[in-house]
């Protein structure tokens, strides 16, 4: 352990001649008369590293507190009255609407947005070729043969 006295300073400029090179594992000792108020500051400073809120005593730093929290309240408040730029809640101001190319279904089919005579139509992407029947005729299809086939499973040997 290194322990700074009084010859380790200059006596004329009160600054540290050398600063002594230290080793893996070792400290260095600054008795309480050489350190600056920055050093205190540091050994004192332990409050800031508990939990909680830190409040500041400068009256200043407190005015320009609430003056940016009373800035965002009023337009927080007032912003329903903005007629003319509407909060859309995508980040932006103005309105957000179906636009050509947007994504949308029509009988259940997925589609795009097609501008045609001066209106937004849903086209379907692919043409629906069959409607619900056929399909629960192939479903039930299907069901009997895997029942068929569990039904004579204890025949056939694997």
């Amino acid at each position: 352990m290194h322990t700074l006295s009084d010859k380790d300073f200059d006596p004329e400029t009160g600054l540290l001649r050398r600063m002594p090179i230290l080793q893996d594992q070792e400290t260095l000792k600054v008795p309480m008369r050489f350190m600056d108020s920055a050093g205190r500051s540091r050994v004192t400073d332990a409050a800031l590293h508990r939990p909680g809120f830190r409040v500041t005593n400068d009256a200043a730093m407190r005015d320009v507190k609430q003056k940016a929290y009373t800035e965002y309240e009023r337009r927080l408040v007032n912003a329903w009255r903005d007629a003319a730029n509407p909060p859309t809640g995508a980040g932006s101001h103005g309105p957000i609407g179906a636009r050509e190319g947007d994504l949308c279904t029509i009988d259940g089919a997925p589609g795009h947005l097609h501008r045609i005579g001066g209106r937004l139509i849903c086209i379907p992407d692919k043409a629906r070729r069959r409607d619900a029947m056929p399909v629960q005729d192939e479903r039930q299809q299907a069901y009997d043969e895997y029942d068929a086939q569990l039904v004579d499973a204890w025949r056939t040997a694997r």
